[in-house]
């Protein structure tokens, strides 16, 4: 990312359409959110419907998926839904709480937007 774009660009709109491997989604997703959204920026997670599915038992993605063959090998491609209901829940309760530095978030079909304070 900062080879493309500089190691000091902040964005005011992020739009995760990576691997949806979930892993990497939320290792993205705190990178970024963190180091390179405006304050006041909106970050969308989309395609969330994959975060149900084994990507590599059911669907093949290191073979069929354009880029997922040169991520390391053994990486595992298969998604628990749970680590991202875990990742979510962590991110309302701090909202609840008055914690962190999110200023909303909205679920939409097999999307989330997330405002940054």
């Amino acid at each position: 990312m900062a080879e493309c774009f500089g190691k000091d660009v902040r964005f005011d709109i992020i739009v995760d359409d990576g691997s949806h491997v979930n892993t990497f989604t939320i290792a993205s997703y705190e990178h970024l959110f963190d180091s390179r959204l405006n304050s006041g920026g909106i970050y969308v997670l989309e395609d969330l419907k994959c975060s149900y599915q084994k990507l590599q038992t059911e669907l093949k993605a290191r073979e069929e998926w354009p880029g997922m063959k040169y991520n390391q090998e053994g990486k595992d491609f298969d998604n628990e839904r749970r680590l991202l209901d875990n990742f979510f829940n962590e991110k309302i309760h701090r909202l609840d709480h008055g914690e962190g530095d999110v200023l909303f978030i909205h679920f939409y079909s097999q999307t989330c937007v997330v405002t940054k304070v």
